[in-house]
């Protein structure tokens, strides 16, 4: 994809970016549409991975949600690491929680 020449799939949406594995992409596209004000950019379908995929904009932001088969809560995943920012690249900071409980943090410019 190269979103940062204007071009390709993004075209425009340079940043920010998010991407997000969720349990149920219907329900997550849903919420962040109705409850945030994104809009459908792009659905993606890659059978070969089983995954499902939701492109979202608003403004010049874009978050990806990606509905993978077999993917699994972090508690799930790494069960002891209590706290995530004791795992690298993974600790986030926000002040939304998503209906996963994805915490998210917006700035307005």
């Amino acid at each position: 994809m190269s979103g940062a020449s204007g071009g390709g799939v993004l075209g425009p949406y340079v940043a920010p970016f998010l991407a997000l594995s969720v349990r149920d992409l219907d329900a997550m596209v849903a919420w962040y549409c109705d409850e945030l004000g994104f809009v459908v950019h792009q659905r993606v379908e890659v059978p070969a991975h089983d995954m499902r995929a939701a492109l979202l904009t608003m403004g010049r932001a874009l978050i990806e949600l990606a509905q993978v088969g077999g993917a699994r809560p972090f508690a799930e995943v790494a069960p002891d690491v209590g706290r995530r920012v004791l795992a690298h690249g993974i600790f986030k900071a926000g002040f939304v929680l998503d209906p996963e409980g994805n915490r998210l943090q917006f700035f307005g410019k």
